[in-house]
């Protein structure tokens, strides 16, 4: 399982409470291709009451599902949550590609979209189908991303959704596809309902922040007052699950 999603961006870490000595013996004989922490207090922490236990964390540093391992349902959620993390930045890396697409490859993964476009533009005369994909898969990434943006939109979280979409719009800057991100932006802005969430949710981004910066007594306060205010909008789930994650951190 390691081995299939590891490319794709899994970082996997075991945790013990073994001395290194007794995991260094056991690894000389069971060699393992992620890395083992020894000694820990991590069961503590984490309030593991039986072993083995997993916890799946995202890239944005929540739990999203803990519990045996074996059962194996885990597994069927990293598809997804692995896209997520690859499209939550400005940057893509579009996987192996043709030599001849190299520097487009090269510029995605750099987050220079507009370069990107350009290196495969001028690959076509090598390699059409190779570059002609190439820039119908980086289509298909904004829209991914425009989606993306929606989605958190339709929870309420605008605030977060809006520095998302320019994030991107700096990413693609001088393209067509930023056009895209911006417009988008601009719509939600212009909306007076909408205006006013955006306000909201950027005191709930604020308050996860501070949660996971270890004040999570100040967070949760914060999110209590927050949640009376955004009672009745469709912003009040993402702050009820800001709150617990809070309270659950302290």
């Amino acid at each position: 399982m390691f081995e299939e999603f590891e490319p794709q961006g899994l970082a996997l870490l075991a945790m013990t409470g073994e001395s290194s000595g007794v995991i260094e013996r056991f690894m000389e004989d069971t060699p393992m291709p992620y890395p083992v922490g020894c000694g820990d207090k991590s069961a503590r922490a984490y309030e593991v009451g039986g072993i083995p236990h997993a916890f799946l964390i995202d890239h944005k540093g929540e739990v999203v599902w803990h519990g045996h391992p074996g059962g194996g349902n885990w597994v069927g959620m990293l598809p997804k949550l692995l896209g997520q993390a690859q499209d939550a930045g400005p940057t893509w890396d579009p996987g192996e590609r043709p030599e001849t697409l190299a520097k487009a490859v090269e510029f995605a993964c750099a987050g220079r979209m507009k370069d990107a476009i350009k290196a495969a533009e001028r690959a076509k005369g090598d390699d059409e189908v190779a570059a002609t994909t190439f820039l119908a898969d980086l289509g298909a990434c904004v829209e991914r991303r425009l989606e993306r943006a929606k989605a958190l939109g339709e929870e309420g979280c605008y605030f977060e959704a809006t520095e998302y979409l320019m994030m991107q719009a700096g990413a693609f800057k001088g393209t067509p596809h930023a056009e895209k991100f911006e417009a988008l932006r601009t719509e939600w802005i212009r909306d007076k309902q909408i205006k006013a969430l955006i306000a909201l949710d950027k005191k709930r981004v604020q308050a996860d922040d501070d949660a996971r910066e270890g004040e999570a007594d100040k967070a949760a306060k914060s999110l209590e007052k927050l949640l009376r205010e955004v009672e009745g909008t469709t912003l009040e789930g993402s702050v009820e699950a800001a709150l617990a994650r809070a309270k659950a951190s302290r």
